[in-house]
């Protein structure tokens, strides 16, 4: 968790510290991406002044982003929302947002392909 704040000291502190005051918030945050997913289709607009996590994917965090929480709610949009087939993603930061273009295009750097583009076998868009 240390490396993924980028504050070493984090590394010095108890689980429980950490998990109460650190990690909790990213999940509630986290969450709140999902949620205003799901609002904004049903609704026409939603926003999470709390979310944006680009740097982090499904398989690593980074940059102080604990969660995916962007690739998170595109795969819930897609897999669980009605009528969702794409999803776009606009990054409006000044600077590259790697973490969430690794976890919708596949690229996990694993050896394995997933993602929201390519073919998973089924027959269906992904």
């Amino acid at each position: 968790v240390a490396s993924i704040t980028e504050v070493a000291p984090v590394a010095l502190l108890p689980n429980f510290l950490v998990r109460r005051n650190l990690l909790n918030n990213f999940k509630m945050q986290t969450g709140g991406s999902v949620l205003a997913g799901k609002l904004a289709v049903e609704r026409g607009w939603a926003i999470n002044l709390g979310g944006g996590f680009h740097h982090c994917c499904g398989c690593a965090g980074g940059g102080f982003c604990a969660f995916a929480d962007i690739t998170l709610c595109a795969y819930f949009a897609r897999d669980r929302l009605p009528g969702i087939q794409r999803v776009m993603v606009i990054d409006l930061d000044a600077h590259q947002g790697n973490g969430h273009e690794r976890g919708l295009t596949g690229s996990q750097g694993d050896g394995h392909e997933r993602g929201l583009t390519g073919s998973q076998g089924n027959g269906h868009e992904r």
